[in-house]
């Protein structure tokens, strides 16, 4: 299986929001521009709760090799304040390249 399988099954494994926010600070540091907005998209579903949720995606804006299909992420979402904040983590990203 390839790494970002492995690091699915390892968030999947975990039971509770905040374990797999944890695990995917610290797999997600090791994967930075490794993953793509689709596999972080993935990611965003194996979480219960949006807040966890989001946090997810805000490191995951950071990680992608693709920046461009970022808009991919606001799919996950419900509410308009957290899009809101999606959106100021991506445009900081984009300040930075």
């Amino acid at each position: 299986p390839s790494c970002f399988a492995e690091m699915l099954a390892t968030l999947r494994a975990e039971n509770f929001d905040n374990g797999r926010l944890s695990i995917a600070r610290v797999a997600g540091a090791g994967a930075h521009h490794r993953i793509s907005s689709a596999q972080v998209a993935e990611m965003l579903d194996l979480f219960s709760f949006d807040n966890q949720r989001l946090e997810c995606a805000k490191l995951g804006v950071e990680w992608v090799r693709d920046p461009n299909n970022l808009h991919l992420l606001y799919r996950k979402f419900t509410f308009d304040a957290h899009k809101r904040e999606l959106t100021q983590a991506i445009e900081a990203r984009i300040r930075k390249q």
